[in-house]
């Protein structure tokens, strides 16, 4: 545990125990292949346990250098083994309410959707891995659904005045050894033209009202606020990026026709979405809640409710 191996370790024969860092043991079965994330995803990272042989134990041992150089033979079976080996890392993610914490705290989801509904989107969310430089979203692609990044980093590439301005954005996962837990500021890494100085000095989006907003973190939120029907940026995950995602066709299922109905027929509350993003302050949603479309879908239920009563 805690060391930097990219090998492999396939159990032949024998019995040994796996101890995390709380201490946890399971026993490795005959035929389990340990670290194999590492090793063909290409991700350098502590190892988070430690494996410890209870009698004689067979191992086999592959270095990453010599997978890689096997796979260039057989591209595709590589491709397959990083596919199930991300699959399995995903699965080895517990949700916890931290990520409920993240969807109650980005305004634009407040501003759009019920308690109950924000509720649904926590249900709904499935975890997901992405690798460096893979791609998150991409710019002008068609919206796909909401992805809500709970560690790593990922540089943004969105529109400034007709430019195009990249800025990295750092997410510390709790629980990591030497991570706060604490969302970093994004930083500007790299912009085809010098970014307005507002970005620069404020690359956080303010909230006056004291709660710390960047949402960043929830990729999409933005756009599903604004009824937009494709991305305004393109994301890249800088390394390894743990996040939960919510495809488009559960997103869909839990706004009902009426609030979408809403979302695209209330022009001054989208105008409001788009205002505060610019102005990157979110408290310009958080002050107009009563106006949002969340409360205009809760009055017209409301109304439904006391009709059906007469």
């Amino acid at each position: 545990m805690g060391e930097m191996d990219s090998s492999v370790y396939f159990i032949q024969d024998g019995v040994a125990m796996e101890e995390d860092v709380t201490g946890e043991q399971v026993k490795v079965t005959t035929g389990s292949c340990i670290g194999i994330f590492e090793c063909s995803c290409g991700v350098n990272e502590r190892k988070r346990t430690t494996i410890v042989s209870i009698n004689y134990c067979d191992i086999w041992r592959l270095r990453r250098e010599t997978l890689i150089d096997i796979g260039m033979s057989e591209p595709h079976a590589l491709l397959d083994c990083r596919a199930a080996a991300k699959a399995n890392r995903a699965k080895a993610m517990q949700k916890s309410g931290r990520v409920m914490h993240l969807l109650k705290r980005n305004a634009f989801l407040t501003f759009t959707l019920l308690s109950s509904q924000i509720v649904k989107l926590f249900e709904a969310c499935t975890p997901c891995v992405y690798l460096n430089d893979e791609r998150i979203v991409w710019m002008g692609q068609p919206f796909t659904g909401l992805v809500i990044i709970v560690s790593g980093s990922v540089n943004i590439t969105i529109a400034v005045n007709g430019e195009q301005e990249v800025i990295r954005y750092n997410k510390a996962n709790e629980g990591d050894p030497g991570q706060s837990g604490h969302s970093a500021l994004p930083s500007t890494i790299g912009s085809f033209t010098a970014p307005p100085a507002s970005m620069v000095a404020s690359p956080r989006f303010a909230d006056h009202s004291g709660v710390e907003e960047n949402p960043f973190t929830i990729i999409g939120a933005y756009e599903f606020a604004a009824s937009f029907r494709q991305y305004g940026s393109t994301v890249t995950s800088f390394g390894l990026t743990q996040a939960y995602v919510i495809d488009k066709a559960k997103l869909d299922a839990i706004v009902t026709p009426e609030l979408k109905r809403i979302m695209f027929d209330t022009v001054a509350a989208r105008d409001l979405v788009v205002d505060a993003y610019k102005a990157r302050d979110m408290s310009i949603l958080r002050a107009n809640m009563a106006a949002g479309f969340a409360q205009k879908f809760k009055i017209h239920r409301d109304s439904l409710k006391e009709k059906k009563k007469k």
